[in-house]
Order: structure tokens, then sequence, then C-alpha cells
């Protein structure tokens, strides 16, 4: 195939370009003599014999002319000697390299193949490992996907009963709390009583009507609902003043000493029954967890439009494992005051519910041993 491009390469450069359509037989000719080929041999002489004969080249017509002379006393004497047909033996010496080269497609082609096959029952077990593994993942999905199921109802029967044990002890405190409201409301206004038990009697008058409208929201409330409050303005300097001037007889029973440092001049707007009741669990758990003769500090700042309150004391402080469980209700994360003064792990709970619900947060910094601050950030009214 290579030759018969060379030739008809000569062939079309013949009439244009003599010296390229030489330089293209010549080169056949190098490479029939090279390869024996006697049949292609003899057909690009005798082109070079008819081109120098036509140019009337007679020295270069007279070579190719022995040449094919040469050529033919060979063939000659080969047909003589081995009676064998040359042309047909060049003929089966190319569909000889045909079939080879042949082959050698066929074999690639072969080996492409079982490489296809081989990649494609790799991709098979894969794929059928995957859909193993996705279906041991779906029953474990399945099976922890119940056993949450039993956990959440069994979470809420517990939180039922938790709110039904609630119920019945505040319930059973109303009448005592009742009965000193109602003494205390008795003993206020006499006139024969000292001015410093008149100022007993009506702190304990409030403290009293706190706790019993504490008891009331408490049979009243259902713990997995938001809290309800009565919206109106508030001065929150009076709400602190009238927190630490009620909660400072209790201080003085462990020596201690309230300090509050608020003069903000803005308002609030809120329940302020129930913002009371905050400001009162965070320095009531401050006297309870600061030793005696501490100091405990309570300021507000007014910040942009935020109001923010801080109770800070030199306590227990709370440490690390606990910390993300003090503000849950019934929490495991109580301790006993410095005093031996019992907590019941609610009233966090309720201070963040209270807080939320006047869309504020409620939040801590501490170190144990070295104390605690806790933070209460409400809006202003503008």
């Amino acid at each position: 195939m290579s030759l018969d491009i060379i030739i008809d390469l000569g062939d079309s450069f013949a009439k244009t370009d003599s010296a390229e359509a030489v330089s293209y037989y010549k080169q056949g000719l190098y490479i029939t003599q090279l390869k024996d080929y006697k049949l292609y041999t003899e057909s690009i002489t005798k082109k070079l014999y008819d081109f120098y004969t036509l140019r009337k080249d007679t020295s270069k017509a007279f070579f190719y002319s022995q040449q094919l002379l040469m050529l033919h006393e060979e063939e000659e004497k080969v047909e003589n000697s081995s009676g064998i047909d040359f042309i047909e033996y060049a003929l089966k010496d190319q569909e000889l390299e045909a079939a080879e080269v042949q082959s050698r497609y066929e074999l690639r082609f072969l080996f492409l193949a079982v490489f296809i096959c081989v990649l494609m029952v790799v991709i098979l077990v894969i794929l059928w490992r995957n859909w193993k593994q996705l279906r041991k993942t779906s029953g474990a999905l399945r099976l922890q996907f119940e056993q949450s199921e039993s956990t959440m109802e069994a979470l809420d029967v517990m939180n039922k009963d938790y709110s039904r044990l609630i119920k019945i002890v505040a319930h059973d405190l109303r009448n005592p709390i009742s009965a000193i409201s109602t003494i205390s409301g008795m003993l206020h206004p006499d006139e024969n009583l000292p001015a410093d038990m008149k100022e007993l009697m009506g702190l304990v008058q409030v403290s009293s009507k706190n706790s019993l409208d504490l008891i009331n929201e408490l049979l009243e409330t259902d713990f997995d609902q938001q809290q309800k409050i009565k919206t109106e303005e508030i001065n929150p300097d009076e709400l602190l003043q009238q927190c630490v001037s009620l909660l400072s007889f209790r201080a003085q029973d462990k020596s201690q000493q309230l300090i509050l440092n608020s003069n903000v001049q803005v308002k609030i707007k809120g329940d302020a029954e129930k913002l009371w009741r905050v400001m009162n669990n965070l320095i009531v758990n401050a006297i309870k967890f600061s030793p005696e003769g501490a100091a405990i500090h309570i300021g507000s700042t007014h910040v942009e439009d935020k109001l923010l309150i801080s109770v800070n004391d030199a306590g227990l402080g709370i440490p690390d494992d606990i910390r993300n469980k003090i503000f849950d209700p019934f929490t495991s994360a109580r301790r006993i005051g410095t005093q031996g003064e019992q907590p019941f792990g609610l009233g966090l709970y309720i201070s963040k519910q209270i807080i939320e619900a006047h869309n504020g947060r409620i939040w801590f910094e501490s170190q144990s041993g070295q104390g605690t601050t806790f933070y209460v950030e409400l809006p202003v009214l503008t």
C-alpha cells in the first residue's frame, strides 16, 4: 500500500515537477530493493526508464534499461530453477502482512472487550455492596426512630407526671400561705405596732402575695406551653429596688450585703410580677450559693435599645459539667447552698421561660469556686 502511494505521488508530479517525481520513484525503488519486491522493482524501474527516455536523457535511460534487463534475467533464472510464480508469491506476502495487521487489531479489540467486562463486574460488585450497606443503614435508622418514638412517649408521660405533682404540691401550699397573707394583712394596719414591725409585716404580706400568685400560676399553667404575659410599662430601677429591699433581710441572715447600682432612666414593657420573680430567683440564688459575709452586686445598664441587668456573686461558681443543664426543668444539676439550702430545680427554668416570653435572653458567666454573673437582656421602650 505504501509503495502504491509513493508511485502515485511520483506519477502526479511527473508532469509538473520532474525532480520531485524522480525523488518519489527512487524512494520507492529503494524500498523495493530493500524488501526484495521484484514486481514493484520492475514497475518503478520501467517508469524511470520511460521518464528519462521522454526527456531524451540517453545515459540515464540506458542505465535503467540495463536494470530492466537484469531484472528479467533474474526472473527467468528463478522461474527456471524453482518454478515459483514470483507475482503470486509477492501477492501472498502482502496478504500475509495484511492478515497480521488485522490479527493485531482483533487482539487489541479483544483486550479492550475483556477490560470493559472486568470493569462492569467491578462496578456491579460495588453497587451490590452499597445496596447491602444501604439496607443495613436503613434498618438501623428505622430501629433508632422507633426507639426515639418510645423515648418521646416515655418523656411525655414523665412530663405529665411532674406537672401533676407540681399542681398537687402547689394546691397543698396555697392554704397555709393564704393564712400567712391574711394574718399579715390584718396586723399590718395596726397602729400599735412599732415601725420596724409594720415594715416587716408589709414585707411578709408582699412575699405571701407573690407566693400565692406563683402557686396560682403553677395551678393554671402547663409546662409545655409558652408563658402568657400581661404588658405594662415598668420602671426597671423601681423593680430592682423593690427586689433588693425585700431580699435584704434574707441576705442579713448570712451577713451578706446586697449592693444595687441602677440608674438607667428607661422603661420596659412587660409583666411586672413575672419579671420581679426572675430578679427574685437570681438574687436568691446568689444569696444561697455565696459564703457568709459576701457582697452581691446587682446592676443595670442601657446598651443601645436593650436593658442589661446583671447579678454578680462571689460564691461557688458553676462547674463545666452542669452548665448546659441548669436551665432545664427539674434539672439534675442541683446543688446545696453554702448553709445547706435545698434547691428545687425550677427557678432558672421558669426565669428563662419568662425572659424569652418578653423577647429577651438570659445567660451567665462563671468560674468554679470564683463566683457567677447572670445577665438578663430585655428590649426597652423607644
